[in-house]
């Protein structure tokens, strides 16, 4: 997860410290906006994107990001149930079996 320096100050100066220690476990870089925005131009970023809240900075990074085709981004509502917001990042695989109706015997056995 990346997450953008002035988040950490506005939720310290919030009274969110709480929040912000639970977070730094998941964080494995602090950078501005324009920074991972050129990650992104420069292909450094692929899989799914997900951006909590709104404003100027997301418009820059969908424009970046419709530049790219390895990376797809997230920028609706966060559920408040887990399990429905992890859908958007499940990768399903789907596993079938033919068992014929007469029987037809493996050749393995």
């Amino acid at each position: 997860m990346s997450l953008d320096p002035g988040v950490g100050a506005r939720l310290r100066a919030a009274g969110a410290a709480d929040a912000l220690r639970r977070l730094a476990g998941a964080v494995d870089r602090a950078e501005s906006t324009t920074q991972f925005t050129g990650r992104v131009r420069a292909g450094e970023v692929t899989g799914r994107v997900r951006v909590v809240g709104d404003g100027p900075d997301v418009a820059v990074l969908a424009e970046a990001l419709a530049e790219r085709t390895e990376a797809t981004l997230l920028t609706g509502p966060v559920l408040a149930a887990g399990r429905r917001e992890l859908l958007t990042v499940l990768r399903e695989q789907a596993v079938s079996r033919t068992r014929h109706r007469f029987g037809h015997p493996d050749a393995g056995r």
